[in-house]
């Protein structure tokens, strides 16, 4: 008879024969793995990057937006640990791609903190919103920036992801890539970037704020070229 530690051991490490026979056994693919934090069978094969157990339990009607006790969907582990195969089932599944946890963490942010840029890609392309904030406001360049995670600034950037975006403390990506206290040997390299988009940015505006001078400007010329016309038709 299957055990539940055998099931959560077959979930973990992606023993797709025991994870089978657990839910022939009865065992409910629902059922909580670890009780103080919340954990689904599920969970624990998208944390593990296991893709055919994962379809598995979905197959055995597993909840595939069943939330752990800090509101983290198999989705959001999937995300961190970055397994393309997984996240693709579970997006082709219907997973909630905005899903957020109690942090209001989505999955896109899971992925930026873990540095995994094909699983950034992935989401983003099935409709993670690089603008959505978490309970600091902060966007998952945020979180890119503070774990100084280069792969996952990169693709950020690349979806249009705003350099200049200030969390509620007023703090830029950039800010936060110069400053935490998160050791990291990519330090460098996610600064330059941020500043690099930063300084683009900046450009950006400045040239659009040129653009609306002259149209301003041109307007205006044209209101007083216009000006004694209007004067000889009053007269």
């Amino acid at each position: 008879m299957a055990s539940l530690d055998g099931f959560i051991k077959a979930c973990m490490e992606g023993d797709v024969v025991l994870a089978r026979a657990a839910l022939e056994a009865g065992l409910s693919p629902n059922l909580e793995a670890d009780v103080e934090y919340g954990t689904k069978p599920l969970h624990w094969a998208a944390d593990n990057g296991h893709a055919t157990v994962i379809g598995l339990l979905i197959e055995g009607r597993a909840d595939i937006h069943a939330v752990d006790k800090q509101g983290n969907t198999a989705l959001h582990a999937a995300a961190c640990n970055g397994d393309a195969a997984a996240i693709s089932t579970l997006l082709s599944s219907r997973a909630d791609v905005a899903a957020a946890d109690s942090n209001r963490w989505t999955v896109l942010h899971a992925a930026a903190c873990c540095g995994h840029r094909a699983a950034i890609a992935a989401l983003i392309e099935a409709g993670a919103d690089v603008r959505a904030r978490d309970i600091q406001e902060g966007t998952p360049l945020h979180v890119a920036g503070h774990y100084r995670q280069p792969a996952s600034i990169r693709a950020l950037l690349e979806a249009k992801a705003d350099p200049a975006a200030k969390n509620n403390e007023d703090k830029t990506p950039l800010f936060l890539a110069r400053f935490s206290d998160v050791p990291s040997e990519h330090e460098d390299a996610s600064v330059a970037l941020l500043e690099e988009a930063q300084a683009a940015a900046r450009q950006k505006l400045a040239a659009l704020g040129q653009r609306l001078e002259e149209k301003k400007r041109s307007q205006e010329r044209g209101w007083l070229r216009s000006l004694p016309a209007l004067i000889c038709c009053r007269d």
